[in-house]
């Protein structure tokens, strides 16, 4: 048993070991350069533009630069002005970007030159979000004259562009399950009116109409500074509906209302009620709190509130009258780190302090702990957690000094 539970948790030390954090962030210069004469001697500016005010931005010269607070532009952008202290020896600058809250980054790839009264415009360009399409049938008949594409998307935002010449209406909705929706109406009469003129054009007319009538027929769709697929409507008829929905291929990083999801913007608390059993036996009961987003951390406590004779052991040698009565006592306190890999499963792995003793009552001198049965240090978890919305319900195995396994599970809530 012992040799089983230190394999269990080798293992996962090992593949946590191999979690680190990625570049996050994409800085480009310029979008254009500029002089002044209205800056004060020997200084210049770098000017950060982004979507958010939630960065965080440092110099390879922070110590004599002047960092200002964003301010909210015309066109709703952010921008983060720097002012540089130029003394001659130090003209060049090496700048880093961190996003508040988060464990990623962006640098500049190499450094930049200032001159006096010199403005350089930077661009952070927050994650690329991928994702994909899939389709589905539905034998749905609308009205004569019309066709329809029907788009189901878990997240707001989503960017449509059509072709002026696919005559249609574009409107989006958000249904009871929290998913958004958008209908793309398409006039076929104008739509058949440029088929037949594909269909029926030769030679040169016909190789002159292939990119209009592709251009025509391409719906493309994104969400800011996401990849952009596309879908054809090209074989579309009459009365007929295409169904697509968009497979995020990662949750944690999917751009929401204001750039990136809730998720992946905050950590997500939560706790769970626990009880376990241990074939020992005994049982206990207790309590989980945590937060998490893709990592996280928790705190446990369990114990069976029997603490007569905890401290007390029975000493080597001497006689005690028993009267027959025993009781096991357990106390746990554990604090870890939760790792969800995926949006509904998270893994946790815990460390802290454990207690159990097997006690006996004696007649004249109350209750005592005995030695062989007692394990006193080090307290370890491994479990997994689920969630289904705002339910959330776990498993986990608890071990002391390896000596004693317990199966503790749990329910509670998530507010992800």
């Amino acid at each position: 048993m012992k040799s089983k539970v230190c394999y269990i948790f080798l293992l996962l030390m090992l593949m946590l070991s191999t979690l680190s954090a990625q570049e996050y962030l994409v800085i480009t210069e310029q979008l254009e350069r500029q002089s002044t004469g209205k800056m004060p001697e020997n200084t210049a500016e770098a000017v950060f533009i982004a979507s958010s005010d939630d960065f965080i931005i440092s110099s390879s010269n922070a110590s004599v630069d002047k960092f200002k607070k964003p301010v909210k532009n015309e066109q709703g952008l952010y921008e983060y002005v720097v002012v540089l202290n130029l003394d001659g020896n130090h003209n060049t600058r090496h700048f880093r970007v961190n996003k508040r809250g988060s464990a990623f980054f962006g640098e500049t790839m190499e450094k930049t030159m200032f001159a006096q009264g010199e403005i350089h415009y930077f661009v952070i360009i927050e994650p690329v979000y991928k994702f994909s399409v899939s389709r589905e049938s539905d034998k749905t008949h609308l009205v004569q004259n019309q066709a329809c594409v029907e788009i189901t998307s878990p997240i707001d935002g989503l960017l449509i562009d059509v072709s002026p010449d696919l005559y249609c209406d574009v409107h989006t909705h958000e249904t009871e399950m929290g998913t958004f929706v958008s209908t793309i109406t398409i006039n076929m009469t104008s739509l058949n009116f440029f088929r037949q003129q594909y269909e029926d054009g030769e030679g040169e007319i016909k190789e002159e109409f292939v990119d209009f009538w592709r251009e025509t027929t391409t719906i493309r769709l994104s969400f800011p500074n996401s990849n952009i697929v596309s879908v054809s409507v090209d074989g579309i008829r009459q009365r007929e509906k295409r169904r697509y929905t968009i497979i995020p291929q990662s949750t944690e990083s999917a751009p929401g209302k204001n750039g990136l999801s809730k998720t992946a913007r905050t950590l997500a608390p939560f706790f769970t009620l626990n009880g376990s059993y241990s074939p020992t036996p005994f049982w206990s009961c207790g309590f989980k709190v945590g937060q998490v987003k893709l990592l996280g951390w928790y705190f446990s406590c369990m114990t069976n509130f029997s603490y007569k004779g905890m401290f007390h052991p029975f000493v080597n040698g001497k006689q005690y009258d028993l009267t027959g009565k025993s009781k096991t006592s357990r106390l746990s306190l554990l604090g870890g780190l939760v790792v969800r890999p995926a949006q509904p499963v998270a893994i946790h792995v815990g460390v802290g302090f454990g207690y159990f003793a097997q006690t006996f009552e004696t007649k004249s001198d109350g209750w005592h702990a005995l030695p062989k049965n007692t394990y006193m240090g080090v307290d370890m978890a491994l479990g997994l957690s689920f969630h289904i919305k705002k339910f959330m319900m776990s498993i986990e195995a608890v071990t002391t000094n390896f000596k004693t396994i317990e199966l503790k599970a749990g329910v509670g809530m998530c507010f992800d």
